[in-house]
C-alpha cells in the first residue's frame, strides 16, 4: 500500500481502501470500511479474522453462522447486535417475553432446548 501512495500518481490517493476501491467491495460495506481488519494489504485474496477478539465470541450454536446473518445491512462499521440474545432471537421466544431476557441464565448456547438445572 505505501509504495503506491508515495508515488506522484497516488500521493494524494486516500488511504482508506474504498476510496479508490469501493467498487471492488464483494461484501458490499456490510463489514465496514476496515478491510484490513480481515484482509492482508499484500493480497487482498488473503484474509483472517478471529471473533474472539470481538466483543461477539461465535461459540455453541453461533459457531458456524454464515457471516451475511449477522451482517445485513452496508454501514460504516461493524455489525452491533445487541449483547441479548433477544437482540437478535425474538421470533425465537417460545416464552413470548414471560421470562427474563437473559436467556442464557436457563439455556445452553449449543442447543437451546436444553435447560440448565
Amino acid at each position: 500500500m505505501q509504495k503506491c501512495h508515495l508515488t506522484p500518481a497516488y500521493r494524494d490517493a486516500p488511504m482508506a481502501c474504498n476510496g479508490c476501491h469501493e467498487k471492488d467491495d464483494r461484501h458490499k460495506r456490510r463489514f465496514g470500511s476496515k478491510c484490513e481488519s480481515c484482509h492482508y494489504t499484500g493480497t487482498w485474496k488473503t484474509w483472517d479474522f478471529d471473533h474472539a477478539t470481538t466483543r461477539f465470541r461465535l461459540d455453541g450454536a453461533h459457531a458456524k453462522v454464515d457471516c451475511y446473518e449477522c451482517h445485513r445491512e452496508p454501514g460504516a462499521g461493524p455489525a452491533k447486535p445487541g449483547r441479548a440474545c433477544i437482540a437478535c432471537h425474538l421470533k425465537d421466544d417460545v416464552h413470548e417475553g414471560g421470562f427474563s431476557a437473559q436467556c442464557e441464565r436457563c439455556h445452553v448456547t449449543g442447543n437451546w432446548k436444553k435447560v440448565r438445572r
